[in-house]
C-alpha cells in the first residue's frame, strides 16, 4: 500500500541536528543532538538576489557533494551536511485549517567560529600600536599565518598535514607543564588532477577564529568568504602540464561591470594575459595582471603584516589613495648601487623596500623573513604553498624550542595531543591494574599515518 504524505514524513529518520538560535532571514544556529557541536545553517531556497539564486540552482543539482569534499579541511569553514526541513503547518484555504506539510527547506551546515574575526580582534587590541612593535604576540602571529598557508596549501595543491606527536627522547619523562613533546609533521601527497582553487578574497574580515578546545592556548583558526573563488585549468602536480597554466586574472574591479558580457574569461585569456603581464610588468593595463598562487599568497602576508605593524601595507601595485596612482613597494637591492632611492610620491604614504621593512620590528627573524618572503610573492607562481609552509614550519619549530618566556608558555594542538594520548595511556594502565573499569576511546588514533603521508 503507497504511503500517504503523513506517514512519509513519520518514516524518515530523525534529523541530528536542531535548530537552536535564529540569526537573520537566512541563517540560523543549529546543534548536533549527540555531540553537542554548534553550526550555522544557511537557508538556500530563500534568496533575495541573483547569486544567491544561483547558489540555489546548483546545490538542487548536486554541487553540494563537490563544495563539501574541497571546503574539508581543519583550517577551511568547512561545509559539513546539507538537511532537508519540513514542519506542519495549517492549510489556510483548506475548510477548518488542516495541518499540511510546508514545502522543504535546503540547508547547508557550516563551521561555527565562536571568537569572531581577526578583524574584529584587530580593531580591539589588546596593546597600544608603537613603531617597534610587536603589536600582536608572536605566539599568535604564527598561529594564524601556519594556518593559513595551511589553508592555501590544501586550496592550491590538495596538500594536508597531519598532526602528530613523539615522546621527548631527550627528557625521556611523561608529559608536564614544563615538559613538550616531539612535534611530527606530516604532509599527504598532492591529489591527482587537483585543479588549483584561488581564494582571490584573503584579508582580516574572513580570519575566522575559534575559542581553544583543550589545552592550546588559541583556537582553531579558519579561512571563509569563498565568493571570489575561482578554480583554475592548470594543475600544479602532474605530468604534461607546466605550472605557469595555474593562473587566474587579477581584474576584480573590472569583473562586475562586464560580467554581464563575459562570464567566464576562459584558461586561454588568462595564459594570455599572464604571457603579457610577463613581458610588460605593470605597464600592462590591470585587465592583464594575473591573479596567481602567489598573490593568495601575498595577501596573507598582507594580514601578517598588520598584526605585526598595527596597519595594513600598502596596495602592492597603484595605489589609489586620493588619485596618487604610484607604487609603494620597491626593492633596493635592484636600484644601482649607492643611489639614494626616491620617494614614489612624498605627499602620500611611505615607500615599502621588500629587503628590509620588517627589519626593526622586536619579533624573531624567522617570522620577519617569512613575513618579507609572503609579501615579495605577488603575482607569482613559485615558489607554492608547500614550500613556504616547509619554510615557515622551520621557523616556527625554532621560536617555539626557544627559551622565550611567551615560547614556553605557548601551547598548539601538538601539546592538546600529546596531553590527551598520555591521559589515555595513564587510563590504560589503571585498567590493567583493575583500578578502573574499561572505556571506549579513539584518542589513540588522533595524528595516525597513512601509507600516502610524506614525514617532514
Amino acid at each position: 500500500m503507497a504511503e500517504t504524505e503523513g506517514q512519509l514524513i513519520l518514516n524518515r529518520p530523525v534529523s541530528e541536528y536542531v535548530h537552536w538560535k535564529p540569526i537573520d532571514r537566512t541563517h540560523a544556529y543549529y546543534k548536533n543532538k549527540l555531540t553537542g557541536q554548534v553550526y550555522i545553517g544557511h537557508l538556500t531556497n530563500l534568496y533575495d538576489n541573483e547569486e544567491d539564486r544561483r547558489t540555489f540552482a546548483l546545490m538542487v543539482n548536486g554541487a553540494g557533494d563537490a563544495a563539501a569534499n574541497v571546503l574539508n579541511h581543519e583550517n577551511l569553514v568547512s561545509v559539513h551536511t546539507e538537511i532537508l526541513e519540513q514542519h506542519w503547518v495549517l492549510d489556510k484555504d483548506a475548510d477548518g485549517g488542516e495541518p499540511v506539510l510546508s514545502d522543504p527547506h535546503r540547508l547547508i551546515l557550516y563551521d561555527y567560529c565562536d571568537a569572531g574575526t581577526l578583524k574584529t580582534l584587530l580593531g580591539r587590541p589588546p596593546v597600544a600600536r608603537t613603531v617597534h612593535g610587536p603589536f600582536m604576540p608572536e605566539s599568535l602571529c604564527w598561529h594564524v599565518a601556519i594556518s593559513l598557508i595551511r589553508a592555501l596549501q590544501w586550496l592550491h595543491e590538495g596538500i594536508r598535514d597531519i598532526y602528530n606527536v613523539a615522546e621527548d627522547k631527550q627528557s625521556r619523562v611523561w608529559w608536564t607543564a614544563q615538559t613538550r613533546c616531539v612535534r611530527v609533521r606530516v604532509r599527504s601527497e598532492p591529489q591527482v588532477g587537483w585543479l588549483p582553487i584561488l581564494h582571490r578574497d584573503i584579508r582580516a574580515e574572513n580570519v575566522m577564529l575559534s575559542h581553544p578546545k583543550g589545552i592550546e592556548t588559541y583556537g582553531t583558526v579558519k579561512l571563509g568568504g569563498f565568493r571570489k573563488c575561482v578554480v583554475t585549468g592548470g594543475i600544479l602536480h602532474g605530468d604534461g602540464v607546466g605550472k605557469e597554466d595555474a593562473v587566474a586574472l587579477a581584474w576584480e574591479k573590472k569583473w562586475d561591470a562586464w560580467k554581464d558580457e563575459i562570464l567566464d574569461p576562459g584558461i586561454v585569456r588568462m595564459r594570455e594575459g599572464y604571457g603579457r603581464w610577463k613581458q610588460e610588468g605593470r605597464a600592462a593595463e590591470e585587465i592583464f595582471r594575473p591573479y596567481t598562487t602567489g598573490s593568495d599568497l601575498r595577501a596573507v602576508g598582507a594580514v601578517l603584516y598588520e598584526m605585526m605593524f598595527g596597519w595594513p601595507p600598502p596596495a602592492p601595485d597603484e595605489c589609489v589613495a586620493m588619485g596618487c596612482n604610484a607604487c609603494h613597494w620597491y626593492r633596493k637591492s635592484e636600484e644601482p648601487q649607492g643611489a639614494a632611492h626616491v620617494q614614489s610620491n612624498p605627499g602620500c604614504m611611505a615607500d615599502l623596500d621588500l629587503d628590509s621593512f620588517p627589519d626593526h620590528l622586536n619579533y624573531t627573524s624567522g617570522l620577519k623573513k617569512l613575513l618579507k618572503t609572503l609579501m615579495g610573492l605577488e603575482h607569482k607562481i613559485a615558489p607554492l604553498a608547500s614550500t613556504v609552509m616547509d619554510d615557515a614550519w622551520l621557523g616556527y619549530q625554532k621560536w617555539a624550542a626557544s627559551s622565550a618566556p611567551a615560547a614556553r608558555a605557548y601551547r598548539d594542538v601538538y601539546d592538546d595531543i600529546w596531553m590527551r594520548r598520555q591521559n589515555e595511556w595513564r587510563m590504560q594502565r589503571r585498567q590493567e591494574k583493575g583500578l578502573v573499569a574499561p572505556i571506549s576511546t579513539n584518542v589513540g588514533n588522533m595524528g595516525a599515518l597513512d601509507p600516502d603521508v610524506k614525514v617532514i
